[in-house]
């Protein structure tokens, strides 16, 4: 309780000791002598390389992925891993081509990490949200929203004004210092969906003419759960509780000349829909009988396929592009886009979601080459990942040998097909130093993309990576002088033969008193005594060890001569760094959001530790090997 209350306090004087720029919020809490200019980067989804003569859809390439406001909300830990918003920030000089580039924005220098929400074209929907300070990160993100009363008609009915699709990254936990001036790449997502429409090439008796969505969401959320994502894509449509369902269409979407309707219909996510009533689903206009008949449209509905058992149809999800494919049609259809809806289906049709953050779709002329990743990243161990791979053109597909960019660091990759769509890509070996790169280029006709791997490595100049160390943990690593060290506190045990933990404590103490574990955190680290930490693959997991004192020191060499690695030794959050240590004989905790003490190895069997704070690293120094202390791990 104390700590929050201190943090508030801080926080007040941070607001009335200074002045404040205000971006047309109350709520904005600038301290001018402790802010920053930090260049961000971003990447945006979605690599669709279109066709450029199909000029009726709404939105072209450049269009889709434009950005014309960024807004920074940055929310502080308050020392009990709770991050409350503090400030809004403006990006300004943004710089984006081809879906890559950066801006500048604003931030706050603070000893404990903040959390920073990045929102591309939301400004408007911004301002009417009332953040009041110190609100929870996680009551502010539902409260990110975005409406439409109408089909999200990207040309605003052909008015000019292009309306921008909102996009979300919510930043980890990260230190904003006085050497802080760049973040790394975050990958903006979109909060909508796609759906692309077109006959299947060389398709008998039918001609596409237009489309159009039944049982529209007038509102969705700009911000995902955290829940929802697995990584490299949301898995689950969530649609806030007040959100209407408009079942009719207000507009007829036109295919272009090469009869097909892409970059033109957007949607909300909405869930999958256990009765047909109900469902999300497009609807199609087209000639039956083409070409004896060019004049009479009638209508088909499609469905977005079900992926829950007991429901009709499927979830449409955000960032997803949807490519309908029809692939025959029995009959006319009905006779209004309505009558459709409610009536028998006599079509048949693909439909095909495609993550736009993994995914590249090239087209020429009538032939496609689609993937379902763009790039894949491998973990630090051998593992497998599948890549599915289609074209329709008439050569087949071809890949071309494994590229790797160090020529001196070649072999780590193999590649099998497993079925005519589906390609088997494996590691071969683990990787414990720098992340290694490759490419392989996937060709169809005169289409080519490359796609590129890596495999994830210890952290390296300035980056910390997030290493898979055991099959149940993962630490953030960096390479220190060609070591892989843990820059986070060890959380590892091996239960003795009475079962009994092999550490002395998950809980850390602040002023004489145990206290628990970090709030909301299981078992954020364990302290150890000298023996726990010197027991093999107990403190480090098997293929790590316990830091010598020769190891420690030429750490503390490499951070004395290069500052700003030191923000990986103490770590993304500031309590697994500065965690104090248990002095057993007095039954005392001291040092908690002080200093950090950790054990090393020795050669005299004595009980060697090292000290650590914001500014400085040192040791070696003796103390009593009954005391607790913290352990970070070295890759042998």
């Amino acid at each position: 309780m104390m700590k929050k209350v201190l943090f508030y306090i801080i926080l007040i004087l941070f607001t009335l000791g200074f002045s404040c720029q205000d971006y047309d919020k109350p709520n904005n809490i600038i301290n001018e002598g402790k802010m920053k200019s930090v260049t961000l980067s971003l990447k945006l989804p979605g690599d669709m390389r279109k066709d450029a003569s199909s000029a009726t859809k709404s939105m072209t390439e450049g269009e889709e992925q434009h950005v014309r406001t960024i807004e920074v909300l940055a929310f502080m830990d308050d020392g009990s891993g709770n991050y409350l918003y503090a400030y809004r920030s403006k990006g300004e000089n943004i710089s984006l081509q081809d879906g890559e580039g950066t801006f500048r924005v604003t931030l706050a220098e603070y000893y404990r990490p903040q959390v920073l929400i990045i929102l591309a074209n939301a400004s408007v929907e911004l301002d009417a949200v009332n953040i009041a300070l110190n609100d929870n990160i996680n009551s502010v993100i539902p409260l990110l929203t975005a409406s439409s009363s109408t089909e999200w008609d990207a040309n605003n009915n052909n008015s000019g004004i292009l309306r921008d699709i909102p996009m979300y990254y919510k930043t980890a936990p990260t230190i904003i210092s006085n050497t802080t001036s760049a973040l790394g790449t975050f990958d903006l997502t979109r909060m909508l969906a796609r759906l692309d429409v077109r006959a299947k090439a060389g398709i008998a008796g039918f001609q596409l003419v237009n489309a159009c969505i039944f049982n529209r969401k007038d509102k969705g959320y700009i911000a995902y759960k955290d829940h929802y994502w697995d990584g490299a894509k949301v898995i689950k449509a969530d649609v806030p509780e007040d959100a209407a369902t408009t079942k009719l269409n207000s507009i007829l979407y036109e295919a272009d000349a090469f009869h097909q309707i892409i970059q033109s219909i957007y949607t909300f996510e909405t869930k999958g829909a256990e009765n047909r009533s109900e469902a999300t689903a497009i609807v199609v206009g087209g000639y039956y009988g083409y070409p004896a008949n060019s004049s009479k449209v009638t209508y088909y509905r499609i469905d977005i396929p079900t992926t829950l058992n007991g429901d009709f149809s499927g979830d449409i999800l955000r960032n997803h592009l949807y490519d309908i494919e029809i692939q025959s049609v029995d009959d006319e259809g009905a006779e209004t886009p309505e009558n459709a809806f409610d009536g028998e289906i006599k079509i048949t049709a693909t439909v095909t979601p495609w993550n736009l953050a993994r995914q590249n779709v090239i087209f020429e002329g009538q032939y496609n080459l689609k993937l379902d990743k763009a790039s894949i990243d491998f973990k630090n161990h051998i593992e497998d990942q599948e890549i599915e791979i289609s074209t329709t053109h008439p050569s087949g597909i071809s890949i071309s040998p494994i590229t790797y960019t160090d020529e001196n660091v070649t072999g780590w990759l193999q590649i099998t097909q497993i079925s005519t769509k589906k390609w088997k890509i494996s590691t071969n070996g683990d990787n414990y130093q720098a992340k290694r790169l490759a490419r392989l280029t996937v060709i169809a006709g005169n289409m080519n993309y490359v796609v590129k791997l890596a495999q994830k490595g210890c952290g390296n100049n300035g980056t910390a990576e997030l290493m898979e160390i055991t099959e149940n943990s993962a630490y953030y690593t960096h390479l220190y002088n060609g070591k892989c060290w843990m820059v986070e506190n060890s959380r590892e045990e091996k239960l003795t033969g009475s079962g009994e933990p092999g550490y002395a404590s998950n809980k850390y103490g602040s002023i004489g008193i145990i206290v628990d574990p970090v709030s909301e955190i299981n078992n954020y680290q364990h302290y150890y005594t000298w023996d726990q930490a010197m027991l093999i693959d107990n403190a480090c997991p098997q293929g790590w060890h316990l830091p010598t004192q020769a190891e420690f020191d030429a750490l503390i060499s490499e951070i004395t001569s290069q500052p700003s690695l030191g923000q990986f030794w103490i770590g993304p959050n500031y309590n697994n760094s500065m965690s104090g240590y248990y002095l057993n004989a007095n039954n005392e905790w001291h040092d908690w959001d002080i200093k950090g003490h950790w054990w090393s190895s020795s050669n005299d069997n004595n009980s060697y530790y090292y000290t650590g704070s914001i500014n400085n690293m040192t040791g070696p120094a003796l103390t009593d090997g009954s005391n607790w202390l913290s352990v970070r791990c070295v890759k042998d």
